[in-house]
């Protein structure tokens, strides 16, 4: 680390909010859940600007991943897809329509579903909605499925964006984490990235069980070196027993060197899912997806496949996590909605610093557009509060980030949080299944 780091980490690790520089992980905003019975949800004419697009399956479960999955079953694959295309049909029945900016296929592993599958949803997005000439679509991919000819195929069917969850070139951390692939398969999968498509990403994983800076340094270096993959994620590892992880002021060290090295190398930290994630990118390569369902104003969005979270209709709208819960809703034709919560004018202003501080930087005249309001007068207390603290940087037009506020995203986005949402816990997958059980039992 040099010095401008360790001056970092010094400010950072003395902060007032240091001890608490970890909260809880958010996906959506409010986080209220509204059960809903889906015979009687009615949209309203809505536009949407992209679709992401769960596909719950992968071969073998990592036990790092905290998203709704299942092990792969071809048959069940087969009429997934299938219904996931009536769910997009029943949403163009309610009124809902757009010219898609953006489609994302996460997981799960999407990469399981074969070409002809891909294609069908893609045709079925073009056909009732239209896609945009130019719009980003992007494919999740576990290292294994990653080749010259998968690639090629998936160019074929309209995939543009390849991102591949590889979390480390070392087959020692490899096995420490418990990954479902090897050092070998990390290599062939990087090289086929940078052989056949100019608009990929990887994930990488820090803060794992026997990891030293120096280590996660050669990493770091190792992407670098690779010159042609143009988009990284970062995440620190977190797990139920955390005992046995580097402890927490490795972990800020090793995400301080992560920024340290990336951006010498001409990478740019443009968002952060959470305080332990981070996203670069070289210029003209951000995530579309990541940019517009976080970024202000934030962009409409269908979402749709098992426990898929989205947001139409000035609506959230969380999917049915079980797989027999959602594919039976569907053969009903209904929508397979587990919640559908409205967000009140109140909230929605909220929701645009509590999403949008996750890309770093806020247009405020976006705000004042949107709402017919100032946003310095809406939030006066909770922006003078971060600006004393060295959180943000703020003049009439932006809000921004300082470097010290972009290792503190979770508690910076808190200060946003209206009085009941402080109140609300964030459900996990799990917890989410299980209130679905319940549900469905009642």
């Amino acid at each position: 680390m040099n010095l401008s780091s360790l001056a970092l980490f010094d400010n950072i690790a003395k902060h007032p909010w240091s001890n608490r520089r970890f909260a809880e992980y958010y996906r959506w905003y409010p986080k209220q859940i509204t059960f809903q019975n889906s015979d009687s949800i009615q949209l309203n004419d809505s536009c949407i600007e992209g679709i992401y697009i769960h596909i719950p399956y992968c071969q073998n479960i990592c036990r790092f991943c905290p998203f709704n999955r299942k092990v792969q079953n071809d048959d069940e694959i087969s009429i997934y897809v299938r219904q996931l295309c009536k769910e997009l049909a029943l949403y163009h029945d309610q009124g809902i329509r757009g010219e898609i900016k953006f489609i994302y296929f996460g997981g799960g592993t999407p990469s399981v579903l074969d070409i002809s599958q891909i294609d069908l949803i893609v045709n079925q997005i073009n056909s009732l909605f239209g896609i945009k000439n130019g719009a980003e679509v992007s494919l999740e991919a576990h290292p294994t499925h990653v080749s010259n000819p998968s690639i090629q195929a998936w160019k074929k069917v309209g995939i543009n964006r390849i991102s591949t969850g590889i979390q480390s070139f070392s087959q020692t951390r490899l096995e420490s984490l418990g990954a479902t692939h090897n050092s070998s398969d990390s290599w062939n999968a990087v090289t086929a990235l940078c052989e056949n498509i100019d608009n990929s990403g990887i994930d990488l994983l820090y803060r794992c069980e026997g990891q030293s800076l120096l280590e996660w340094e050669n990493e770091l270096e190792t992407f670098c070196k690779l010159g042609k993959i143009p988009h990284i994620s970062l995440y620190s590892l977190y797990l139920p027993d955390d005992s046995r992880l580097p402890d927490e002021n490795t972990n800020l060290k090793m995400a301080i060197l992560a920024n340290q090295i990336l951006h010498s190398n001409h990478y740019e930290h443009y968002a952060s899912c959470a305080t332990g994630g981070f996203d670069f990118a070289k210029n003209g390569r951000k995530c579309v997806y990541e940019e517009r369902h976080w970024g202000v104003p934030q962009a409409p969005y269908l979402a749709v496949g098992a426990g898929a979270i989205g947001y139409v209709d000035q609506h959230i709208t969380i999917n049915l996590h079980g797989l027999g819960n959602y594919l039976s809703k569907l053969e009903q034709n209904k929508l397979p909605l587990l919640s559908h919560t409205p967000v009140s004018l109140n909230e929605e202003k909220r929701r645009f610093f509590v999403l949008g501080v996750k890309n770093i930087s806020i247009d405020l005249d976006a705000y004042n557009a949107r709402f017919n309001a100032q946003a310095l007068d809406d939030f006066d207390a909770e922006i003078n509060m971060l600006v004393d603290l060295n959180l943000a940087l703020v003049n009439d037009q932006t809000f921004q980030l300082t470097d010290i506020g972009r290792f503190y995203i979770d508690q910076i986005s808190e200060i946003f949080w209206s009085k009941d949402e402080s109140l609300i816990p964030h459900p996990e997958t799990d917890e989410m299944t299980r209130l679905e059980n319940r549900l469905m039992r009642a």
